[in-house]
């Protein structure tokens, strides 16, 4: 029983201790500003495309660069979202991803947060 007091003495004062043992009055580096470098603000694309579409009998929402030259060949993300997780929390991340002209596709799961067959949903991805 001492044993495991002090094991949790010392994980409590390690968690006070380490917090100001990380403690730093450096500025934090400037944000990127080549369009290049994928953190920065700096975009080749003012401005998104948001297009329901179905594919594979699965309706879902691509995201793209608004205007792209014809047979112009952009990556895309299929986007397997966290469960029970909406579409509007990954909506600023999807739209920074076309903004630097890549395709987002975002298949949400369609019988809401019950649904249990999770070999269907897993062949959405496949």
């Amino acid at each position: 029983m001492k044993i495991q007091n002090l094991f949790i003495l010392a994980a409590l004062g390690a968690c006070l201790i380490a917090p100001a043992a990380r403690a730093d009055d450096r500025p934090l580096p400037a944000q990127p500003t080549s369009a290049e470098h994928p953190g920065s603000a700096v975009y080749p694309y003012a401005e998104i495309k948001k297009t329901s579409i179905t594919f594979q009998g699965r309706r879902g929402t691509l995201y793209l660069p608004k205007e792209i030259a014809a047979g112009k060949k952009i990556p895309l993300i299929a986007f397997g979202h966290g469960f029970k997780v909406p579409e509007f929390t990954y909506g600023s991340t999807f739209r920074h991803l076309a903004r630097k002209g890549i395709a987002v596709y975002y298949v949400p799961y369609d019988t809401g947060a019950s649904d249990r067959n999770f070999l269907r949903m897993a062949k959405d991805f496949s």
